[in-house]
Formats: C-alpha cells, structure tokens, sequence
C-alpha cells in the first residue's frame, strides 16, 4: 500500500469517527435510558408517552412579590456548580427581566414572605439569600424541609412564617436560627375533625382531615381562608399574642379553636388567649363540584382566595372536565357571599394559582395545563379580563430540542462529507471508462448538494401543504388532546392533514424516481450537472432508481447519519455508495461524456 493510499483511509477514519460523535452519544444515552426505564426517551414528547405528560406551569409555582411574578432558573454548570438567574414576569406587560446571578453548589427554591423574597437552598448546609435592592444579601433563613404554598408564608414582626400541617394540626413555623430549622412554635388547635359544623342549613364535614389555609395580608387587614371537601371558610383579621408561653418562643402565636357544631350561620372561634369571638363565614352554601379528571383536589379550594377592591373573594372551580373548565368567583360584601362572575377556562386546564397585588384592589389568575401552558387573568371591580401576556410554551423546549438535535447530526454528516471530498480531490481519480466511452465520476460535492436540493424540493412542497390543511389550527390545544388522549376537533383535521401529506411525497418521490429512471437525473442532479447511469453507461431505468433510492435510507440511516453512504463513496473505486452497489449504478460528471479515440 503507497503512502498516499494509508494516508487517504487514516484521514477517512478520522473524519469518520470524529463526524459520528453526536450520534453514538445519542444512541448510548438512549440505550442506557432504556435499560434503566425499559422505554424509549420520548416520554417528554406528546403523545408518545405511556402516561400523560404533567409539567407544572412556571407561573404556578413562581413567588409573587411587588405585583410581578419571580421566577429562579437553576443551572447545571457541571455536577458540582449552578448559576441562579431570576426573573420576573410583569402578566399585564409580557415583559420578563433577568436581575441576578448567584454561583451555587446546589438547587435553590425562590419564595416570597408578602412583599420580601429569599432564595433558599435544597441543602441543609447552604447560604440562603435574602433580595434587598435588586441585591442577593446573605441570609441565616434555613431551608424548607416540605413544600410551602406561598398562600401561607406571612411575616411577623418583620420575621418570615409559615402555616404547616405538624402532627395532626395546623401551626405557624418560624426560624430557629440557631438549631438551622422551622419550629412549630404556634398552634393552631383544630377541633375534632370528624364532627359536623353547621351553617343554617348548611353541613360541613372535615372528615378527620386538615383544612388547607391560606393567608393573604392587604395592609393591616389579614384575610384567612379554610377549605375542606369541596367547601371554604373564610375569616377578616388574626388574633396575635404577644406573650409566648416560654421565653424561648417568638412572639405572636396563633391560637385557633371550633366547638363541635352550633346551629348559626356562623361559627364562634377561640383566638388567643383572651378567648375573643370572631366570626367565621361559608362562601358557598354547596360544595364543589369536583370530576374524576380533577383539576385541583377539593381541600385545595382555599388557593382560589383573591381581594377585589380590597373584600375576599374566592375562585372556585365548578367543573374539571377535559374538554372544557369552568369557574365562579364569589365575593363576600361584608355580610354575605354571592356569586359574581363565571369564567370558562382554555381547553385541557388542570392547575390554578391566584395572586393579589399590594393595594388589594386587584387580583390576578393563572391557570395551567398539563404541559405547563399558562393563561394569565386579570380580575377588578369591571370583571375578569383575559391578558395575552405568556411565557413561553413548554412544549417548544421539546420541539426546539429536537431540532436542535437534528440539525447537529445532519451538520455533522455535511462535514464529514466536505472533509471526504477534500480528501477524494487529493487522492481520488475521477476517471471512468467503459467500452469507448469515458466520463470524470461526480464529485461528492456535487452529488450532496444534489440531494439536498432534492429533499428540500419534497420538504418545502410537504412544509406548504400541511400549512395549508391546518390553517388556523389550534396546536396547544391539539398537544394538550394527544397527551391525554381526549377527543378534540384538531385531531381529526391533523391526521388528514397527515394521510395527504404523507400520499403528496410518496407520490413526490415516485415522480424524482421515474424521470431519474428515464432520464437518469431528478431536478437536484439536474441543477448540478450529473446523471445516474448503469455501469455500463446504460441509462439505469425503473427497477434499479428504485433499488438505489430504497437502500439510501440505509446509506444515511434515515437521514439522521450519512456516514455509511459517504465512506462507501470513498472506498469504492466508482464512488459508489451501497444502493450503487446493489443497483450497479453510478452517478458521473454528464458533461465529461465522450468518446474514446482509436487507438
């Protein structure tokens, strides 16, 4: 073997196993994905999941502070090493801003205490963060151990606290800063739970379960809201003691106690240790109606408590059907609860969050699908106004991923064919003789850029075509539909739309196949001036263009590695790659065509 010829195979090998990279990569994550789930990694994908896709909305579960959502973005650096980027969202404007970056050696969460934000460690030995000005100050806030609802973090005495479920009851948590905790240092003493309380006519039973709390503070006014089973109670204003019960204590504790039943519409309440009566209210006088496909559970109503023009009013979800959602707000005027206003929800809506600004005049409402699309409202004294404000899709994280992907494997195979060619220029001879004929065999330039030209031709015709058939379509809607495998009307209008684009490039790729067949040339190889002929300088006809084109999709292993093919072309002395060898065709230079001189 020359030198030239060892060098001309090292440089193939090289450019080989350096252009296949993204794709033994790809395969081995997949395999090891598999072996350890026993699936395909398409579960993020629509559709293809065996079970529906649940993400949560950003905005579901961002931190609400100064009328904005603040929302904090981990990112992996390597497996020691994050950076914290928060942002807000303005839902009138649309606007997301970046503020801060922090370096971090583990996940942190963002959680707002009314109008002041911490960032708060996953780890137990990490920094906390308080934001001051724009500013990420250190902090001696410990971490969450359990997730907190931002409706029940409030601040006592500039102190940061939140209500929890511990041991069989309700109690505020507030920092031990020297034990690096939250203490349930404030009960909140609930009655026995499998009672009845009655409201007029009106029963409601807890059944041996804790209510779900929410707080929201306006100002000096504190609103509190109880649900359970589908109903929700609502309170004006909390009874704070000063004198702890043991030194070590922070002042402030929260006593709360129900007698068993009364026959009122309004239940007496022990709060503090002066055993002052307040006055708790029902808001809905029948319960919730909650689905078997349930968007919330129905002691999570409580998260629906919002202010308008500074009174209460709670959200709540009559109907948690797949096809379609529908909600209540209730107002209370200072005497009684009424309904108000019915908003009917997008398609597929699962999730819901509420958050008042810091006048209490208005209120916002997000609710969330599946997918973690959000839909931001807008609630006032006028009524409840749909704003076009939103992050972006979840879903197009995935698609842009993908095509990410796919653009790095069809990248890669186009340098490894340009490094080929360069190498097939230095080393390869184009000649070909047959008979008394001679031709100079295509290039591998000129034979890519050919198939490029082809594929694009079918792909944009394709591209229009299905355009045209889901004009209008709703494809939020119609993901949302494949994901839980619902019924929706996008699903018919996408499968036709696919069963005729899908007949359009069959038919497309017939019709490349014969005029090469006849004439030995589709429009990309008659663009750039080669022709596919048999070896023996025949025209190739039907049978063998349609052999060739079969065994491309192996060449190039669906489109998604051309390395087989491209290396076939270079080892091969007719620059041949495998569905030339099968078919016994090659591709030549159609101008180089003459004949031979006698000799």
């Amino acid at each position: 073997m020359s030198c030239h010829k060892r060098l001309y195979l090292i440089g193939l090998f090289l450019i080989a196993a350096i252009s296949s990279v993204p794709q033994t990569a790809f395969i081995y994550s997949a395999a090891i994905e598999y072996f350890r789930s026993r699936s395909l990694p398409v579960h993020s994908i629509p559709g293809f999941s065996r079970i529906p896709i649940s993400h949560k909305s950003e905005l579901i579960q961002a931190a609400f502070s100064q009328n904005r959502f603040v929302l904090l973005d981990n990112k992996l650096i390597d497996h020691k090493t994050r950076t914290l980027t928060l942002r807000t969202f303005d839902p009138e404007s649309g606007t997301t801003a970046r503020q801060l970056d922090v370096p971090a050696t583990c996940e942190y969460v963002v959680a707002s205490f009314e109008d002041r934000l911490w960032i708060l460690p996953r780890d137990p030995n990490a920094q906390s963060y308080e934001l001051i000005d724009g500013i990420a100050q250190k902090s001696d806030i410990p971490m969450f151990k359990n997730h907190v609802d931002q409706g029940t973090r409030f601040l006592i005495d500039g102190e940061p606290a939140y209500v929890s479920p511990d041991i069989k009851r309700l109690a505020v948590f507030t920092p031990r800063h020297e034990r690096h905790d939250w203490i349930p240092t404030k009960p909140i003493d609930l009655p026995d739970l499998s009672c009845e309380w009655s409201y007029g006519d009106t029963i409601v039973h807890f059944r041996g379960d804790l209510p779900d709390f929410k707080l929201i503070r306006c100002g000096d006014q504190s609103h509190v809201f109880l649900s359970m089973n589908g109903y929700v109670l609502y309170r004006q204003g909390i009874e704070f003691n000063p004198n702890a019960s043991s030194p070590d204590q922070r002042p402030g504790p929260l006593r709360v106690t129900w007698p068993r039943s009364v026959g009122s519409n309004e239940v007496g309440v022990s709060a503090g240790d002066d055993a002052q009566l307040v006055k708790w209210s029902l808001v809905c006088d029948r319960p919730a109606i909650v689905s078997e496909i349930t968007m919330h559970s129905s002691r999570q109503l409580a998260k629906g408590a919002l202010l308008i023009e500074g009174q209460p009013a709670v959200l709540i979800i009559e109907e948690a059907q797949p096809k379609e959602s529908t909600g209540t707000i209730h107002r209370f005027d200072g005497t009684d609860w009424s309904p108000w206003e019915t908003l009917s929800f997008p398609f597929a809506v699962r999730d819901f969050c509420t958050a008042t600004r810091s006048d209490g005049q208005s209120s916002y409402i997000v609710v969330a699908t599946p997918l973690g699309e959000a839909f931001v409202y807008f609630v006032d004294a006028s009524g409840i106004h749909p704003l076009q404000s939103k992050l972006p899709h979840p879903s197009l994280k995935t698609q842009t991923e993908l095509s990410i992907l796919f653009s790095i494997f069809v990248g890669s195979s186009i340098l490894c064919a340009i490094g080929v060619w360069l190498l097939m220029w230095r080393y390869a001879a184009p000649e070909y003789a047959f008979g008394q004929e001679t031709v100079q065999l295509a290039s591998l330039a000129r034979r890519g850029l050919a198939r490029m030209i082809d594929i694009g031709l079918i792909a944009t015709s394709a591209l229009i075509l299905g355009g045209i058939l889901t004009w209008g379509l709703d494809w939020p809607a119609f993901l949302e539909a494949i994901n839980l495998r619902v019924a929706h009307p996008s699903i018919p209008i996408v499968r036709r739309a696919v069963e005729l684009t899908a007949i359009w490039i069959a038919f497309s790729v017939f019709v490349f196949l014969l005029i090469q067949g006849i004439t030995g040339r589709t429009p990309g190889k008659r663009w750039c001036g080669i022709k596919t002929v048999r070896s023996t300088l025949r025209p190739c006809g039907i049978a063998r263009s349609l052999t060739r084109e079969i065994i491309f999709y192996v060449d190039s292993c669906s489109l998604l590695c051309w390395t087989p093919g491209i290396l076939s072309i270079a080892l091969t002395p007719l620059r041949q790659r495998l569905g030339d060898l099968v078919a016994d065709t090659i591709v030549i230079d159609a101008s180089t065509r003459k004949q031979r001189p006698p000799e």
